[in-house]
C-alpha cells in the first residue's frame, strides 16, 4: 500500500505559515520552491528568499530581535567613539604606558629618598625627623606633580 503525503492547499499552507496565498503562489510560479506539505521548509524557503515583512511572524520577530542587537552595538561603538574623540575615554593600551611612567616616577622619586634622607637624618631627635620626612614628602607630591604633567597620551 502507498502511503500518500498529505499536501496542503496553497490556501492552508499560507494560513499555517502567516503569509499571504499570493506570495506562496508567486514562489511556487518561479520555481525551486519546496513541496506545499512541507511547512518547516517553506519557513527556511521563505527566510532565505522572502522579504523580511513577507516571512512567518516568529521569523520576522526573530529577525527584529537580531537587527535590534545590532542596532544596540552600533550604539555603544558610536558612543565610545564620541567619548573617545571628546577626550572621557582613552585606549586601555594608553591608560597602561600612562599608569607604567607615573609609577616610574614615584619609584625613582622614593629611591632618591631613601639614599639622601638617612645620613641626613642620623642623630637627630624624634620631632627634627618627623618635620624633615614631612618636608621631603612634599617635596615627591610637588616633584611629581610636575612629572605627571608631562605624561601624554
Amino acid at each position: 500500500m502507498k502511503s500518500k503525503s498529505k499536501k496542503l492547499t496553497l490556501a492552508a499552507l499560507a494560513k499555517k505559515l502567516g503569509v499571504s496565498r499570493q506570495l506562496l503562489g508567486s514562489h511556487v510560479k518561479n520555481g525551486g520552491s519546496p513541496d506545499l506539505s512541507d511547512p518547516e521548509a517553506w519557513r527556511i524557503f521563505l527566510a532565505a528568499h522572502g522579504r523580511s515583512g513577507s516571512a512567518p511572524p516568529d521569523l520576522r520577530r526573530k529577525i527584529a530581535e537580531q537587527r535590534l542587537a545590532i542596532l544596540k552595538e552600533q550604539r555603544a561603538a558610536l558612543a565610545r567613539k564620541n567619548a573617545l574623540e571628546a577626550g572621557e575615554l582613552m585606549p586601555v593600551a594608553s591608560a597602561v604606558r600612562q599608569a607604567g611612567e607615573a609609577m616610574g616616577y614615584t619609584f625613582s622619586e622614593l629611591e632618591r629618598m631613601a639614599r639622601e634622607c638617612p645620613p641626613g637624618l642620623a642623630g637627630q631627635d624624634a620631632v627634627t625627623i618627623g618635620k624633615r620626612l614631612s618636608a621631603e614628602v612634599e617635596k615627591i607630591r610637588k616633584t611629581l606633580n610636575e612629572k605627571f604633567q608631562t605624561i601624554k597620551e
